[in-house]
């Protein structure tokens, strides 16, 4: 039967000082190495203390240590500023003088950027990194990741209020040949020279060989940079999020049609574009076949438009903002087959209808998004009977602005498949 991480705990400190008092010679060192490791990296330094073989058992006791991570902001709210500066000068020493060779997997939050050189130094095996930090030096980070030949998978989060440091993205160099997922994640929105990344990412990003997933969190993209990313012809997930009223304030939206370059793509979520209407929908459907998420905001799109991403065989979420009020209706509306999620908004022409034929011919569709449309309580009613049969027991939340009728003489629904929303 599992036990929390707490109990199992427990149940081998009982084990360990039963040893103790029993005979402390009865394990050898391979034995005590492996009782060793069900303990977690952080709190095993701890063992060495207890007397000579123990200390020298537990060196063999790194070996299986693949994942690490250390999060000093949890110290910080539990524990003063003495035990928060032992802890992480003992991952520091766990790093450099134990399992930072043997490591795969290191997750760090972490004041400073100061780590970084440790770091470095001490995990050339890492193949998954991910930072979290609330203050960054550029000193910290000249090649920060030349020992890491075997990077894959890099995650940066900062909290900071200023601009990523140009070293940081020259780093980047070192893994070009390696790094598969690139992600920055920038969670401050204080000062608008943050949201835009150094100018030397854009010649960075197009020297990325084997890379198939980029995300860029709340930093700003232009037409340079959405061109240096179109010429990363493995890419499968490409999602630009961003503030929508800060961004406006520092650059006009980019354009990005050279994504249609993009022939592998699956996932395309960008906010921060423009130029996005029929034609560019009609190309991207012929072009990036493999589409399965599309969120994006448009320009203005008609029916044209959404019949050719009806086209697209294994789309199953799709989410299309626009400003002004779209002109589609039941006719493109109505063909979407297959969908898990569905957001179109301000869409007036749209009747019970295709509603109703999109529930039908998307069995798996879990969440569908209808604003400002010409519906009435008809819809309600097909939806609940069209999931109360459900057999594959996905729930699907409907979202819906029902006119001409009082919310009050709407029946309640009777499947237990549909969670109704009134926007």
């Amino acid at each position: 039967m599992p036990i929390s991480l707490g109990r199992f705990y427990k149940k081998i400190n009982k084990f360990i000082h039963r040893l103790i008092k029993k005979k402390k010679d009865c394990l050898d060192d391979d034995c005590l190495a492996e009782i060793f490791m069900y303990i977690p990296a952080l709190e095993r330094p701890k063992l060495a203390l207890v007397c000579k073989k123990w200390k020298r058992a537990l060196g063999y006791s790194w070996s299986n240590e693949r994942k690490v991570a250390f999060n000093y902001f949890k110290y910080h709210s539990k524990y003063d500023g003495k035990i928060i500066d032992k802890k992480s000068r003992c991952f520091k020493q766990l790093l450099l003088n134990q399992c930072g060779n043997y490591l795969r997997e290191l997750d760090v939050s972490y004041p400073s950027s100061e780590i970084m050189p440790f770091i470095k130094k001490s995990c050339p095996n890492i193949e998954i990194l991910k930072l979290t930090f609330n203050d960054v030096q550029d000193v910290d980070c000249k090649r920060a990741f030349a020992n890491m030949s075997r990077l894959k998978i890099l995650r940066i989060k900062l909290n900071c209020n200023y601009r990523m440091p140009e070293s940081l993205i020259n780093s980047l160099k070192a893994v070009v040949n390696t790094l598969e997922d690139l992600t920055f994640i920038n969670s401050t929105s204080q000062y608008l020279w943050s949201y835009v990344l150094p100018n030397s990412a854009k010649s960075i990003f197009q020297q990325f060989k084997v890379l198939k997933h980029l995300c860029l969190d709340q930093y700003a993209i232009d037409d340079s940079l959405v061109e240096s990313i179109s010429q990363l012809k493995n890419l499968i997930t490409l999602k630009c999020h961003y503030n929508h009223e800060h961004f406006h304030r520092i650059y006009s939206e980019a354009n990005i049609n050279p994504i249609l370059n993009l022939k592998n793509l699956e996932v395309l979520i960008v906010d921060a574009c423009k130029d996005v209407d029929d034609g560019f929908l009609i190309n991207l459907s012929s072009n990036a076949e493999k589409l399965k998420t599309l969120k994006i905001w448009c320009s203005s799109i008609t029916d044209n438009g959404l019949i050719a991403l009806t086209e697209l065989k294994q789309l199953e979420v799709l989410r299309l903002h626009w400003s002004v009020e779209s002109k589609i209706t039941d006719s493109s509306v109505q063909w979407f087959k297959n969908m898990k999620s569905l957001y179109l908004s301000e869409s007036n022409n749209i009747t019970d209808y295709s509603i109703g034929k999109v529930i039908k011919n998307s069995p798996s569709l879990e969440f569908f998004y209808i604003s400002s449309s010409n519906l009435t309580i008809e819809a309600v009613k097909k939806a609940d009977e069209l999931t109360k049969h459900r057999n594959n027991n996905v729930i699907l939340s409907l979202y819906l602005e029902v006119k001409n009728c009082n919310r009050s003489y709407v029946p309640p629904c009777e499947s237990p498949y549909l969670n109704l929303y009134y926007s």
